[in-house]
């Protein structure tokens, strides 16, 4: 009788419990796993088989259909069950190849981020993975009978796990002891084709072969693909123990003691570099998601194992097993990262299906390809009938609804695409509200409008306006359908160290929106949730005719500004100006008087920041994020105000509906102008009509736990002139109560 390995079974109990707080937060991130719920529910209840997405996944879509009525805990925690036999049996393989030590390498699979967080979901990746490991273990207990049935089950999990037979038919072939090669692969592969074809019996008496089909949409962004197919696996403390493992194999290959060279490797080596290329290849072909890579990550962890000194092993290892639980220029973890993402979720997604149970059935809610399963899912526990859900409907389905009477609503980030497909038909739609706690509706003396919180407006560049309309203009938004209006954008400090984190962090830093008086709303982000560790919040009073006042307030928590300054960004993109330029009172060259920013024509013009005339320049190191930070050496502003002129009507064919849009400061040193221009006309040159206008606010000499802040003003008018915009420049002096820079007018050319 074989002994018990009380050290390998304390491992695999410590993975477990160490997921037990994650497995109630819904089923998962990822809008699959809310497929493969609603396929169990589905299945169980209509007595047929459901896919929950091509090129369906029936071994674990039959399993949840036996679990479903558990909810997220049931489905979360029979992947969490699957899992840890997983690791235990990569335990066993590890002990039969002779890599030490066993506990660590398992370690190592069981916390690599990736395998942590779908370990807590009802997604599938770990289900296909446990039984790859089967078959593995069967393959070096010598039965590809069984090696083949569990390659057959995997499939039934995962299609994508047949290619194992590849590596699998190598192992055979490389094996040292006397066997009958030719036999044992036919049994691995008559093996893993019967009980694959079993496995989509269902599958194929529904869809015949036309199942074999997946969505794959554009390309992604090689960022992404890079991102996710890197730190999206291993966290970046693992990718950082990956790189010293490739450091220390190739030093101990020049030094003659690499275990490579031990002839027992010979099968281990390249069976799993065949494995890791097949997984990578196959990513590269459909780079969408991180998990895509988990099959192939024992066998790096295998690899690993085998190449380098036990010293190394245990290094790499280590730095695995710490990485989800670990950050490095970040504000999160990775798994604490996906917690918020889970939480986020849940609040997000019952918010709108109590919305969406309120508006009941004979309606339809297009929620987007991501929220429908969410949706579908959350809508099945609740009381009452539900509305029809869909997620990129095309006209013809759209029109059919209409002609049966059903009203149609959408979720705000929906909004472009139903107005792209419905044309004119888009005004027989409604959004569906959100909750105050994400959005607060404008309904003040002088706009019309919605205030979003960063969750509410995900999609359209984070919290801000949108719509924000001046009431003399109905029909006109102020900014971009598709963006956002005085967006908290940036935080940046000119240090290489926070590279990553200088661009777009408060767009997705947890931020709170609430209603603090008529007409009065505030933002705020809490420093617990800010990847800067900066409190921070923005009034918007609109309370007044033809204006919005803003008090910007915010204290650093975190010291991370070693060159000795703090800046933030705030972005308006907006919809329809009259050209890009914005326009102030400052110094050009050796003239001072009217300035404009952003001159020149096509693709060669003015963007960038403006400082005040005296400031010195921000300092940078080599390798910061430099984007927003670098000044224009000939342009300063002397007054704290710049504006811009829009098209009321925003046809531009009419002349007389010039509109004033004038941003105004209580201070001057700390302010900097911006304007970017980064949408694109019908030629692909930068759209004079659609630029940002930015501004910024820099903090000389942080100190922590010190309260900073501005106040500023922007109004919309009628264009009158010259002496409207200095009328306004003093009406807003005498406002604050404060003495603003006197300018000469005299001598001047005024922009018109």
């Amino acid at each position: 009788m074989k002994k018990v390995d009380w050290l390998l079974l304390l491992v695999c109990l410590v993975v477990f419990l160490s997921r037990l707080p994650f497995l109630n937060l819904g089923y998962g991130v990822d809008g699959d796993a809310w497929r493969v719920a609603v396929s169990g529910r589905m299945i169980s209840e209509g007595g047929s088989y459901t896919p929950s997405r091509f090129p369906c996944f029936p071994v674990h879509e039959y399993i949840s259909s036996m679990l479903w009525r558990g909810g997220p805990m049931a489905l979360n925690l029979g992947t969490l069950v699957v899992s840890t036999i997983g690791f235990y049996l990569f335990g066993l393989i590890l002990r039969q190849l002779k890599v030490e030590p066993v506990w660590l390498g398992v370690l190592a699979l069981a916390f690599t981020p990736v395998v942590y967080i779908n370990s807590v979901s009802a997604m599938d990746y770990l289900w296909g993975l446990t039984l790859i490991l089967f078959g593995f273990y069967s393959l070096l207990k010598s039965n590809s009978l069984a090696a083949g049935a569990f390659l057959g089950l995997a499939a039934g999990c995962r299609l994508t796990s047949v290619t194992m037979l590849l590596p699998f038919s190598l192992w055979i072939l490389l094996q040292p002891r006397p066997i009958n090669r030719p036999k044992e692969i036919a049994l691995l592969l008559i093996s893993t084709i019967a009980v694959t074809i079993l496995c989509f019996l269902p599958v194929i008496q529904i869809y015949g072969l036309d199942f074999l089909r997946v969505s794959i949409g554009d390309y992604p962004e090689w960022t992404g693909v890079l991102r996710r197919g890197t730190t999206g696996v291993w966290g970046r403390l693992g990718l950082i123990g990956l790189m010293i493992g490739i450091v220390w194999a190739g030093a101990a290959w020049v030094r003659g003691n690499s275990p490579t060279r031990e002839s027992r490797n010979l099968a281990v080596l390249p069976v799993s570099l065949i494995v890791v290329l097949l997984y990578g290849t196959l990513y590269l072909a459909m780079p969408h998601e991180s998990g895509y890579l988990i099959p192939a990550i024992p066998f790096v962890i295998l690899l690993f194992g085998k190449i380098l000194p036990k010293e190394g092993f245990r290094t790499v290892c280590i730095l695995l097993a710490l990485s989800p639980f670990f950050y490095i220029d970040v504000k999160y973890s990775p798994i604490e990262r996906h917690h918020h993402r889970r939480v986020e979720q849940m609040d997000y997604a019952s918010e709108m299906v109590d919305r969406a149970m309120a508006i009941g059935p004979n309606n339809v809610l297009v929620t987007g390809g991501n929220w429908r399963p969410v949706m579908e899912s959350l809508s099945m526990e609740r009381e009452g009938e539900a509305p029809v859900f869909l997620s990129t409907p095309d006209l013809e389905t759209l029109d059919g609804f209409l002609g049966q009477g059903f009203s149609i609503y959408y979720l705000t980030e929906m909004g472009d695409f139903l107005k792209n497909t419905m044309g004119e038909r888009f005004s027989k739609v409604s959004p569906i509200e959100i909750s105050s706690e994400r959005m607060q509706p404008i309904d003040s003396p002088s706009f019309r409008g919605v205030l979003l919180d960063n969750t509410a407006n995900r999609n359209r560049q984070g919290a801000g306006f949108n719509p924000l309309v001046w009431k003399p203009f109905p029909h006109s938004n102020l900014y971009r359908n598709d963006s956002v209006g005085i967006n908290f954008e940036h935080i940046f400090n000119g240090a290489k160290a926070q590279h990553d984190l200088s661009m777009f962090t408060p767009r997705k830093d947890p931020c709170e929106l609430k209603k603090i008086g008529e007409d009065y709303f505030e933002l705020a982000w809490p420093s617990e949730g800010s990847s800067w560790g900066m409190e921070a919040r923005m009034v918007y009073d609109l309370s007044k005719e033809n204006q919005v006042d803003l008090i910007f307030e915010c204290t650093p928590t975190a010291d991370l500004y070693p060159q000795g300054f703090a800046a933030m960004m705030w972005a308006s993109y907006m919809k329809c100006a009259l050209d890009r330029r914005i326009h102030f009172w400052g110094e050009e060259e050796n003239r001072t008087g009217w300035v404009a920013w952003g001159e020149g024509e096509g693709k060669e013009i003015e963007v960038g920041t403006v400082s005040h005339a005296g400031v010195p320049d921000l300092p940078y190191e080599e390798g910061a994020q430099t984007l927003n930070l670098i000044e224009d050496p000939e342009k300063k502003f002397i007054a704290p105000f710049y504006y811009g002129l829009l098209d009321g009507d925003q046809n531009l064919e009419t002349t007389d509906d010039k509109i004033l849009y004038l941003v105004l400061f209580d201070q001057t040193d700390p302010i900097r102008f911006a304007m970017w221009n980064f949408f694109r006309n019908e030629s692909g040159e930068p759209d004079t009509h659609s630029p940002a206008w930015d501004w910024q606010y820099a903090i000389r000499d942080p100190e922590m736990g010190k309260k900073y802040g501005y106040r500023a003003r922007i109004v919309v008018k009628q264009f009158e002139g010259e002496e409207q915009i200095w009328e306004e420049y003093r009406r807003w002096g005498e406002d604050l109560g404060v003495e603003l820079p006197v300018v000469d007018e005299g001598d001047s050319e005024f922009v018109k």
